[in-house]
């Protein structure tokens, strides 16, 4: 299962926290949302459905709106969350999310760790 609690993105550091209920994914409370991403806080908070592809579209979402606010990229929130799910069908489809991500400070790789001689 494919569920990261940090992702680099452009250098920063994000820790993603995963949410059961999609009130709990607004900080402030006021909206029901899927996603939500605070740059100026490091944190992405993610509505877990318990669906892999759908939690992996939501994270991919979040992560595009921060590529795109940080590169100056202006996209129409429609067209952001299509190419979102456009992306997280190809990574899953093709496998690629298995075990193939570098290890973030706090995460494994999936590699066992043994000591040294």
């Amino acid at each position: 299962m494919f569920k990261p609690e940090l992702v680099s993105i452009l250098s920063d550091l994000f820790k993603i926290t995963y949410c059961r209920e999609r009130k709990d994914v607004d900080p402030d409370g006021g909206e029901i949302l899927y996603g939500h991403i605070e740059d100026y806080k490091g944190e992405i908070r993610v509505f877990d459905s318990g669906r892999e592809g759908h939690r992996t579209r939501i994270m991919l979402h979040e992560v595009f709106h921060s590529i795109c606010d940080n590169l100056g990229i202006k996209m129409k929130h429609g067209d952001l969350d299509r190419f979102a799910v456009a992306w997280a069908d190809t990574l899953l489809r093709n496998g690629w999310l298995a075990n193939t991500h570098s290890a973030l400070p706090g995460e494994s790789n999936g590699e066992e760790k043994t000591a040294s001689p």
